[in-house]
């Protein structure tokens, strides 16, 4: 059973499974597992869906669906699949694109949401300005391309916890 964001998750090895989950949990929503690396792409594209940002970080630890430690890695076929997707979506602004990097190269998608995602902040530290880029869209003027000042293989890693001083 999967724990965290993947609550009530499980995988399936056999008919008997497949049949025992079937009755259990009849509303669940089945899919084939991926072997693979696990990515999160930040997105940022002006108003007319030109992409700005595109940076892929590889998501190396998870907490409760939020990254806590990533990697940025700027792979040119999973930036080029994050741009197709983006445009046939017609995608303006921000968003968070998710997938799978499975064994044989190929990207699959799993998530798509129209916000900043957990680990914004390591692309942001890393030279993605897509906030700088925001207030410079809202003041009227045009934004360039920022995914080439990213620094590539950037690492980042955060916790959540409670220090206090008494």
């Amino acid at each position: 059973m999967a724990r965290g964001g993947g609550g009530d998750s499980f995988m399936i090895e056999n008919q008997a499974d497949l049949d025992f989950y079937s009755k259990k949990l009849p509303n669940h929503i089945f899919q084939r597992f991926v072997q693979g690396r696990e990515f999160s792409i930040d997105w940022f594209s002006d108003k007319n869906g030109v992409p700005a940002v595109t940076v892929p970080r590889e998501r190396l630890a998870v907490h409760a669906g939020e990254v806590m430690m990533s990697r940025i890695e700027l792979g040119p076929d999973i930036i080029e699949s994050a741009k197709k997707v983006g445009t046939l979506l017609q995608l303006r602004g921000l968003a968070n694109l998710q997938g799978i990097l499975d064994e044989s190269g190929k990207f699959l998608f799993t998530d798509i949401n129209l916000r900043f995602g957990s680990g914004a902040v390591h692309s942001i530290q890393a030279g993605a300005d897509t906030p700088g880029m925001i207030f410079q869209e809202l003041a009227g003027g045009s934004i360039e391309n920022k995914s080439n000042s990213v620094t590539n293989g950037s690492t980042m890693s955060r916790f959540h916890d409670a220090l206090y001083d008494s």
